[in-house]
Protein backbone atom coordinates (compact mmCIF):
# COMPACT_ATOMS: atom_id res chain seq x y z
CA UNK A 1 0.00 0.00 0.00
CA UNK A 2 0.93 3.48 -0.45
CA UNK A 3 2.89 5.37 2.19
CA UNK A 4 3.18 8.51 1.18
CA UNK A 5 3.63 11.49 3.82
CA UNK A 6 2.22 15.20 3.38
CA UNK A 7 3.74 18.18 4.97
CA UNK A 8 2.63 21.59 4.17
CA UNK A 9 4.86 23.96 5.53
CA UNK A 10 5.70 27.47 4.43
CA UNK A 11 9.16 27.56 5.20
CA UNK A 12 12.04 25.33 5.44
CA UNK A 13 13.46 23.27 8.52
CA UNK A 14 16.38 24.51 10.77
CA UNK A 15 17.59 20.81 11.10
CA UNK A 16 16.79 17.49 11.47
CA UNK A 17 18.63 16.76 14.36
CA UNK A 18 16.24 15.60 17.19
CA UNK A 19 18.16 16.92 19.93
CA UNK A 20 18.65 20.13 17.92
CA UNK A 21 14.92 20.68 17.50
CA UNK A 22 13.77 23.57 18.66
CA UNK A 23 11.01 25.47 16.24
CA UNK A 24 7.36 24.04 15.79
CA UNK A 25 8.47 23.84 11.97
CA UNK A 26 11.09 20.91 13.24
CA UNK A 27 8.86 19.06 15.88
CA UNK A 28 6.03 18.84 12.98
CA UNK A 29 9.01 17.23 10.95
CA UNK A 30 10.00 15.03 14.19
CA UNK A 31 6.45 13.36 14.41
CA UNK A 32 7.31 11.56 10.75
CA UNK A 33 10.81 11.38 11.06
CA UNK A 34 11.13 9.41 14.28
CA UNK A 35 9.40 7.65 16.66
CA UNK A 36 10.39 7.84 20.64
CA UNK A 37 9.42 5.29 23.61
CA UNK A 38 6.08 6.32 23.09
CA UNK A 39 3.53 9.15 21.28
CA UNK A 40 0.69 11.01 21.97
CA UNK A 41 -2.66 9.53 20.33
CA UNK A 42 -4.22 11.85 17.81
CA UNK A 43 -7.57 11.27 18.54
CA UNK A 44 -7.72 11.49 22.32
CA UNK A 45 -4.35 12.10 23.54
CA UNK A 46 -3.63 9.59 25.15
CA UNK A 47 0.34 7.98 25.84
CA UNK A 48 0.73 5.04 23.92
CA UNK A 49 3.32 2.62 22.86
CA UNK A 50 5.67 3.36 20.30
CA UNK A 51 9.63 2.34 19.90
CA UNK A 52 8.93 0.77 23.59
CA UNK A 53 6.08 -1.79 23.89
CA UNK A 54 5.19 -1.78 27.54
CA UNK A 55 6.94 0.17 30.47
CA UNK A 56 6.50 -0.12 34.57
CA UNK A 57 7.61 2.37 36.99
CA UNK A 58 8.54 1.49 40.85
CA UNK A 59 6.36 2.13 43.65
CA UNK A 60 8.26 5.31 44.66
CA UNK A 61 7.64 6.60 40.77
CA UNK A 62 11.62 7.16 40.24
CA UNK A 63 12.36 4.45 38.40
CA UNK A 64 11.22 3.53 34.92
CA UNK A 65 11.93 0.54 32.98
CA UNK A 66 11.07 0.60 29.22
CA UNK A 67 10.83 -2.55 26.94
CA UNK A 68 11.30 -2.07 22.96
CA UNK A 69 9.54 -3.54 20.48
CA UNK A 70 11.86 -6.49 18.93
CA UNK A 71 10.57 -5.29 15.60
CA UNK A 72 11.72 -1.45 15.85
CA UNK A 73 14.12 -0.72 12.68
CA UNK A 74 15.93 2.05 11.88
CA UNK A 75 15.11 3.15 7.26
CA UNK A 76 18.47 1.00 6.79
CA UNK A 77 17.45 -1.79 8.67
CA UNK A 78 19.40 -1.74 11.60
CA UNK A 79 17.51 -2.46 15.31
CA UNK A 80 16.83 0.30 17.47
CA UNK A 81 18.04 -0.03 20.83
CA UNK A 82 17.94 1.05 24.26
CA UNK A 83 21.54 2.56 23.34
CA UNK A 84 19.82 4.49 20.56
CA UNK A 85 17.86 6.25 23.78
CA UNK A 86 20.75 6.24 25.60
CA UNK A 87 23.10 7.81 23.28
CA UNK A 88 20.44 10.84 21.58
CA UNK A 89 19.11 11.78 25.44
CA UNK A 90 22.65 11.67 26.19
CA UNK A 91 23.71 14.04 23.22
CA UNK A 92 20.83 16.18 24.49
CA UNK A 93 22.87 16.61 27.92
CA UNK A 94 26.22 18.00 26.29
CA UNK A 95 26.19 21.76 26.63
CA UNK A 96 28.52 21.75 23.50
CA UNK A 97 25.48 20.85 21.73
CA UNK A 98 23.82 24.40 22.14
CA UNK A 99 19.93 22.25 22.42
CA UNK A 100 17.65 24.70 23.09
CA UNK A 101 15.61 21.62 25.32
CA UNK A 102 18.62 20.36 27.15
CA UNK A 103 16.66 21.18 30.34
CA UNK A 104 13.97 19.27 29.93
CA UNK A 105 16.36 16.07 30.23
CA UNK A 106 17.26 17.14 33.83
CA UNK A 107 13.95 15.70 35.63
CA UNK A 108 16.54 12.60 35.23
CA UNK A 109 18.70 11.67 38.36
CA UNK A 110 22.48 13.16 38.07
CA UNK A 111 21.40 15.13 34.33
CA UNK A 112 21.21 18.75 35.77
CA UNK A 113 24.60 18.08 37.42
CA UNK A 114 26.42 16.53 34.40
CA UNK A 115 25.29 19.14 32.10
CA UNK A 116 26.98 21.58 34.59
CA UNK A 117 30.15 19.81 35.12
CA UNK A 118 30.40 19.32 31.23
CA UNK A 119 29.67 22.77 30.67
CA UNK A 120 32.50 24.37 33.34
CA UNK A 121 34.79 21.58 31.90
CA UNK A 122 34.87 22.65 28.43
CA UNK A 123 34.86 26.23 29.88
CA UNK A 124 37.96 25.15 32.03
CA UNK A 125 39.41 23.38 28.74
CA UNK A 126 38.88 26.55 26.52
CA UNK A 127 40.78 28.70 29.16
CA UNK A 128 43.85 26.22 28.95
CA UNK A 129 47.12 26.28 27.02
CA UNK A 130 46.47 22.40 25.58
CA UNK A 131 44.72 22.94 22.73
CA UNK A 132 45.02 19.73 21.37
CA UNK A 133 42.75 17.39 19.65
CA UNK A 134 43.95 14.78 22.15
CA UNK A 135 43.49 16.92 25.03
CA UNK A 136 39.91 17.46 23.84
CA UNK A 137 39.42 14.01 23.42
CA UNK A 138 40.88 13.11 26.98
CA UNK A 139 38.07 15.78 28.05
CA UNK A 140 35.77 14.19 26.08
CA UNK A 141 36.27 10.85 27.38
CA UNK A 142 36.53 11.41 30.89
CA UNK A 143 32.76 13.23 30.18
CA UNK A 144 31.06 10.13 28.85
CA UNK A 145 32.91 7.93 31.87
CA UNK A 146 31.04 10.83 34.39
CA UNK A 147 27.94 10.21 32.10
CA UNK A 148 27.54 6.24 32.72
CA UNK A 149 28.79 7.01 36.51
CA UNK A 150 25.86 9.83 37.49
CA UNK A 151 23.02 10.05 35.61
CA UNK A 152 20.35 7.76 35.89
CA UNK A 153 20.27 6.35 32.73
CA UNK A 154 21.00 2.76 31.40
CA UNK A 155 20.73 0.26 28.37
CA UNK A 156 20.02 -2.62 30.30
CA UNK A 157 20.31 -4.53 27.03
CA UNK A 158 19.37 -3.90 23.50
CA UNK A 159 15.67 -4.02 24.71
CA UNK A 160 15.49 -2.59 27.90
CA UNK A 161 15.99 1.28 29.19
CA UNK A 162 16.06 1.85 32.55
CA UNK A 163 15.80 6.10 33.47
CA UNK A 164 15.77 7.20 37.32
CA UNK A 165 14.42 9.99 37.89
CA UNK A 166 15.25 13.01 40.30
CA UNK A 167 11.79 12.75 41.88
CA UNK A 168 8.23 11.28 40.72
CA UNK A 169 7.04 13.53 37.46
CA UNK A 170 3.44 12.53 36.98
CA UNK A 171 3.78 13.68 32.77
CA UNK A 172 7.48 12.13 32.15
CA UNK A 173 5.87 9.87 29.39
CA UNK A 174 4.52 12.95 28.18
CA UNK A 175 7.79 14.21 27.77
CA UNK A 176 9.14 11.25 26.35
CA UNK A 177 6.64 11.95 23.65
CA UNK A 178 8.34 15.11 22.80
CA UNK A 179 10.34 14.82 19.62
CA UNK A 180 13.75 15.90 21.16
CA UNK A 181 13.28 12.72 23.08
CA UNK A 182 14.17 10.61 20.11
CA UNK A 183 16.89 8.38 19.87
CA UNK A 184 19.61 8.64 17.77
CA UNK A 185 21.17 6.00 15.25
CA UNK A 186 25.17 6.20 16.34
CA UNK A 187 26.68 5.09 12.99
CA UNK A 188 25.19 7.40 11.38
Amino acid sequence: PRADVVVAQTTDCFTLDPQRMSYMKDLRIARSLYEGLVRIDGSDGSIVPAVAESWTTSEDGRLWTFTLRDDAKWSNGDTVTAGDFVKGWQRALLPDLAADYSSMFFVIDGAAEFFRERAAATDAHALSEDQSPEAAEALFAESMSRFKETVGLRAIDERTLEVRLKEPLAYFLDLCAFGVFSPVHPPT
